[in-house]
């Protein structure tokens, strides 16, 4: 009765090329590139020959440290950016008339007319202007809505009385 040898060897590669570890020296290694490996060839069986397994192994490369990135701006500091840059009493103004058109929502946006923002900009993507993330910095929101009101009614509660008598501003 003849006897059957059965045999396989596991070579783990990566990216293309295998890597062996000697048992004797555990933290060396030895690259072969993958047009070097041969099948393997038993001594005393010359024409056995067992077949060379690639498997492929996904390795996470380490991701570098995350730099602490500064919190993002909340609508109270855009309330309070605002209450710097107009003073008190334009700042209820301004307050008022935000308060009436989107709540001070960052995201507000009004379905029939497409305004967008704190400030209700229409269309929203003008406010790209003062910044690209004006679609979700509050004060981005703010300062163009402040370049606005100044540049079109003078003051802030010039637009809000704008806004009592005609519903917009």
């Amino acid at each position: 009765m003849k006897r059957r040898l059965v045999a396989s060897v596991i070579i783990v590669c990566l990216a293309l090329q295998a890597t062996i570890t000697s048992a004797s020296e555990p933290t060396k290694q030895q690259i072969i590139p993958q047009s070097e490996l041969k099948p393997l060839i038993i001594k005393d069986y010359p024409d056995f020959r067992v077949p060379i397994i690639i498997e492929t192994v996904v390795v996470e490369t380490p991701q570098p440290p995350k730099t602490p990135q500064p919190p993002k701006p909340t609508v109270y500091d855009s309330q309070s950016f605002a209450l710097k840059a107009l003073g008190k009493q334009q700042f209820k103004c301004i307050y008022t008339l935000f308060m009436y058109e989107s709540g001070w929502r960052t995201k507000a946006y009004n379905k029939s007319s497409g305004a967008y923002g704190i400030p209700q900009a229409l269309p929203g993507e003008k406010m790209a202007r003062i910044g690209k993330d004006w679609k979700t910095n509050p004060i981005t929101q703010i300062k163009w809505g402040i370049m606005y009101v100044k540049g079109r009614y003078g003051s802030a509660c010039n637009a809000l009385r704008h806004f009592y008598n005609y519903g917009w501003y």
